[in-house]
């Protein structure tokens, strides 16, 4: 207990909002495996952060996945801390391992110079997004939102066949590359519809770009919000995994 209580006196370097990827050790080892949460603050020895999703126990083993700038950390942890915040439950984190370049970040303040460019830059979409609505015109960045999501969602798709990953679209047919599978279709008003085959039927995904919402975020078969294309990729992946096969 006195080493956790040192711990959480260290040094930590304020990095709320980033994208930080995390599960419960021993469940699963792919990408969909791990849940989307976010960073409040880190130390060379532990971080917190906020679970919109899964509620961690104390004291559970964690595995986690943390991209800043362009670097990835990857490591494991005990989580120590638990209580609900007004972002949902927040946990406190203690290292068990860790990327050996979480020193150098925390030691040149990268997280806190990447936070504040991510708030500087919503900022000033934000104030751009005002004088788009005020002129009664759509802001222009939302049709590039659209072409982001088909490119990722493309690449999502291109990325599985590279990996030896095909579609079984029927019981009776060979499977078939992810990309060549699953058909994109630009809706009116920016909106995507995805189609694929299953063995038992047709199956789709219509994606519309809610833009009367600052920022932009995409509304999946009306009931589910993402707030990024790579998010709509990863909805995708759970839905194509029943037929989806190792070649």
């Amino acid at each position: 207990m006195e080493t956790i209580q040192n711990r959480r006196q260290d040094q930590r370097i304020p990095a709320e909002g980033l994208a930080i990827r995390v599960k419960k050790a021993g469940l699963g080892s792919v990408w969909h495996d791990f849940e989307l949460c976010t960073t409040v603050d880190f130390s060379l020895n532990g971080l917190a952060f906020v679970s919109l999703g899964t509620d961690f126990k104390v004291p559970e083993k964690v595995e986690f996945i943390l991209n800043i700038a362009d670097h990835e950390i990857k490591g494991s942890g005990i989580v120590c801390h638990r209580h609900l915040s007004e972002h949902g439950f927040q946990f406190g984190l203690m290292f068990l391992s860790v990327s050996p370049e979480i020193s150098s970040l925390v030691e040149d303040d990268t997280p806190s110079r990447q936070v504040s460019k991510i708030k500087a830059e919503l900022c000033a979409e934000q104030m751009a997004y005002k004088l788009w609505e005020s002129h009664g015109q759509p802001a222009p960045w939302q049709r590039l939102k659209a072409q982001e999501l088909v490119d990722v969602v493309r690449s999502y798709l291109n990325r599985l066949g590279e990996l030896g990953i095909k579609l079984q679209s029927g019981d009776d047919t060979a499977a078939i590359l992810p990309i060549q599978a699953v058909r994109l279709y630009r809706q009116a008003d920016e909106g995507l519809l995805l189609c694929w085959k299953t063995p038992v039927g047709e199956q789709s995904i219509a994606v519309k770009l809610q833009k009367r919402q600052f920022p932009a975020a995409f509304l999946v078969n009306d009931q589910t919000v993402c707030q990024t294309p790579l998010q709509v990729a990863e909805l995708l992946g759970e839905q194509l995994m029943p037929v989806l096969r190792v070649s």
